[in-house]
């Protein structure tokens, strides 16, 4: 069985498509602010196909780069990711753009994949939305380990309660058992965290958490630049996994 979502283009809603790009057992994070709640034609199924015209797609993801832009604020900008990524769709064989999620909704709970999809959308529905009031998700200290000061003692607890907001019995006790290491701490509780957002029902988690969780990022790491994507010199098994989650891999 097949366990793969597609982003397809066609002339007419029920017309025949073509394959633009795929990913096994998600879908990509830069597919889903192409569309909005209001474009997913029957909204009943299991499967819904969100579609939109070419036109207004490029338009609503280009309203959704602040929205990513705060949502994965640690992890990159979205400004040029989103340019390069419809350069690479400039030119589509049809009127109209969609995502067929057929495929893995099969091998999904009835109603899992349709529902995290609906959550998604909501995400960019940006009337009367708040940016300030979005969390981001977080990025392990440990990625950034360069940019934390070599403190010990009390300034490395006061510097991890300061970041992370925990009591300092709790930071003492997990700088102890980390060995004094401040960015083995902070990875703790950034673990702690996602955990606590991953047992959460799926329409109580954050936005960055249900994005994340249906396009299959790996957010312990920055996204790749998207030089480096483009040229194909991604080394990093992360980055080409967050590469192809990112955009999707092209048919050939």
């Amino acid at each position: 069985m097949a366990n793969y979502s597609y982003l397809v283009c066609r002339h007419r809603p029920s017309g025949p498509t073509t394959q633009l790009v795929s990913a096994a057992y998600s879908i990509p994070l830069l597919w889903i602010p192409l569309f909005r709640p209001a474009d997913v034609i029957d909204a009943s199924t299991e499967t819904p196909s969100p579609t939109v015209s070419v036109a207004v797609a490029r338009q609503q993801i280009r309203e959704a780069i602040p929205v990513l832009d705060r949502l994965f604020a640690a992890h990159g900008s979205f400004g040029e990711l989103v340019n390069s990524f419809l350069r690479l769709h400039e030119r589509l064989p049809g009127g109209l753009v969609s995502i067929e999620v057929g495929d893995i909704a099969c091998l999904s709970a009835p109603g899992q994949v349709a529902d995290a999809l609906r959550l998604a959308l909501a995400v960019f529905d940006t009337s009367g939305l708040d940016l300030g009031t979005m969390t981001s998700a977080p990025l392990p200290a440990s990625s950034n380990a360069a940019d934390i000061p070599s403190f010990h003692g009390k300034k490395a607890v006061d510097l991890i309660v300061s970041r992370t907001g925990k009591p300092r019995r709790l930071v003492e006790r997990a700088l102890e058992n980390c060995r004094g290491d401040i960015a083995k701490a902070l990875d703790f509780f950034s673990w702690q965290a996602e955990e606590a957002q991953s047992s959460l029902p799926t329409s109580e988690r954050p936005p960055w958490a249900i994005l994340a969780e249906l396009s299959g990022l790996r957010l312990h790491r920055k996204f790749p630049s998207v030089d480096d994507g483009l040229a194909g010199r991604l080394t990093n098994i992360d980055d080409q996994w967050n590469w192809a989650h990112l955009i999707g891999t092209p048919e050939i």
